[in-house]
C-alpha cells in the first residue's frame, strides 16, 4: 500500500511540473480519506488508500488544509466460513447427547444391499474429501476398516433432517454431517472424535417456561416443574401409520412406539458432566441419578437407556430406573463381571403416566463393600399426547 501512495504522489508532482511555473513556496497540508482503510500523509490533495503510511512531497500554497475524500480501498473477506453459532457440540460423543437433536435412526451398514442410494452417495463424498476417490459405492464400502455408521436426526432449532455417516479410514476415523437426501450439501465434518468445518447455524426454535417465548406458529411443549419445555408446531400432525423404523415415516416425523408422529414428540436426556467425569457409587450405599425431562408430549411410548457402570463386582448391584409418577423398573440384577455396558430398550413401564419431570437411575449397593462409578447415563425418550 505504500508503493501505491508513492505513485499517486509521483505522478502529482509530475503534473506539477509540466502544467504549472516552478514552485514559489513550500508547504505542508493534510489530507484524508474514506475507504476501506486508513491513510495519513504529508502533501497536498486528498489521499485515499488502505493501511497506514507516511510520504512528504512539495506543492504550491502555504498553511494546513483538510479534505475529505470517497473512494473504493481492498480488503479481505471470507465467503463461507464457519457458523458463528454451530449447532454442534465440539465432540461427536456430545453431539450424540445433545437436546436439540432428536435421533431418528441409527444402522450399521457393512453390504451395499443395506445402504440406500442417497447414503452411498454421501459416502463417496465424504471419502472423496479425504482422497479417497473410488468409482462405486461398493468400492467405498470395501475400503472402510470396519463398519459404516449412519445416523438421522431431527433437528429441532431449524425444523429440519440431518444425516450423519461415521467410518474408520486409513486408521482415522471420519464423519460428515449432511442435509439429509443429498450428497453435497456438507453441514460439518468429524475427525478423531472433533466436530469441524460447522457451517449449521443454531436454528431460532428454542427452548420456553410458555408460549409467550414461542413465535405465532409455535407452542411452549413439556414445560414443568421449573423445567423449561420446547417450542413445538401449533399444528401437531402426525400420520399415525404403523412402522417399525424412522425411516418408514414421512419426513419430520419418528417412529414413535410403533406409530409414526411428530419427532418433537422424542428427545434424548444425558446426566451433565459425564462421560468426562465419574459419579461415584459408595460401598454400601444406596445411589439415586436424577435425569431431568422436559419438552415432550404427555406419556412415553418408547424408552432407550445407555449406561456405563463400573464395579468389581456388579452381581452385588441391582439397577432399576423410576418415572416422574414413582413407578419404578428394574433393569439388572445379578448381573456377572466388573462392567455394566448397557444400550437397549427399557420396558415395563405402562405408557400412561407422565413423561415430564425427573427420571431416576437408582444403583443399590447396599450389599456390598466395594465401590464403583458411573460412567454414562443417557435416557432417549418417544412421547405421544395422552
Amino acid at each position: 500500500m505504500l508503493r501505491f501512495s508513492c505513485l499517486v504522489l509521483s505522478s502529482l508532482i509530475v503534473t506539477c511540473l509540466i502544467a504549472c511555473p516552478a514552485p514559489a513556496a513550500e508547504g505542508e497540508g493534510e489530507g484524508e480519506g474514506e475507504g476501506e482503510g486508513e491513510g495519513e500523509g504529508e502533501g497536498e490533495g486528498e489521499g485515499e488508500g488502505e493501511g497506514e503510511g507516511e510520504g512528504e512531497g512539495e506543492g504550491e500554497g502555504e498553511g494546513e488544509g483538510e479534505g475529505e475524500g470517497e473512494g473504493e480501498g481492498e480488503g479481505e473477506g471470507e465467503g463461507e466460513g464457519e457458523a458463528d453459532d454451530c449447532l454442534f457440540d465440539d465432540q461427536l460423543r456430545d453431539v450424540l447427547r445433545q437436546r436439540e437433536l432428536v435421533l431418528l435412526d441409527d444402522n450399521l451398514v457393512v453390504a451395499v444391499v443395506d445402504l440406500d442410494v442417497v447414503n452411498g452417495q454421501q459416502l463417496q463424498a465424504s471419502l472423496a474429501a479425504q482422497g479417497g476417490v473410488f468409482a462405486d459405492v461398493q468400492a467405498a464400502l470395501s475400503a472402510l476398516d470396519g463398519p459404516l455408521q449412519v445416523r438421522r436426526f431431527w433437528d429441532l432449532t431449524n425444523e429440519a433432517t440431518i444425516d450423519l455417516l461415521t467410518y474408520r479410514y486409513n486408521d482415522n476415523s471420519h464423519g460428515t454431517f449432511f442435509v439429509s437426501t443429498t450428497s453435497n450439501q456438507v453441514l460439518a465434518n468429524v475427525f478423531d472424535g472433533d466436530v469441524i468445518d460447522c457451517t449449521l447455524e443454531r436454528g431460532a426454535i428454542g427452548d420456553c417456561a410458555t408460549s409467550t417465548d414461542c413465535d405465532s406458529d409455535h407452542l411452549c411443549q413439556g414445560s414443568r416443574d421449573g423445567l423449561r419445555g420446547r417450542c413445538v408446531p401449533s399444528d401437531v400432525g402426525g400420520s399415525g401409520t404403523q412402522c417399525q423404523a424412522s425411516r418408514q415415516c414421512l419426513q419430520g416425523e419418528r417412529c414413535n412406539g410403533g406409530l409414526c408422529g411428530p419427532a418433537f414428540m422424542a428427545g434424548t436426556f444425558a446426566v451433565a458432566g459425564l462421560p468426562d467425569s465419574a459419579l461415584p457409587i459408595a460401598a454400601g450405599a444406596l445411589v439415586t441419578i436424577a435425569i431431568p425431562v422436559s419438552g415432550l408430549a404427555t406419556v412415553d411410548t418408547d424408552i432407550a437407556l445407555s449406561t456405563f457402570i463400573f464395579h468389581p463386582d456388579v452381581s452385588t448391584l441391582a439397577v432399576s430406573l423410576r418415572n416422574p409418577g414413582g413407578t419404578e423398573v428394574e433393569l439388572f440384577a445379578d448381573a456377572g463381571g466388573d462392567t455394566i455396558a448397557f444400550n437397549g430398550a427399557v420396558v415395563g413401564f405402562s405408557g400412561d403416566e407422565a413423561v415430564n419431570g425427573e427420571w431416576t437411575l437408582i444403583i443399590d449397593n447396599t450389599g456390598s463393600t466395594e465401590a464403583g462409578e458411573v460412567r454414562e447415563v443417557v435416557l432417549t425418550i418417544g412421547s405421544r399426547l395422552d
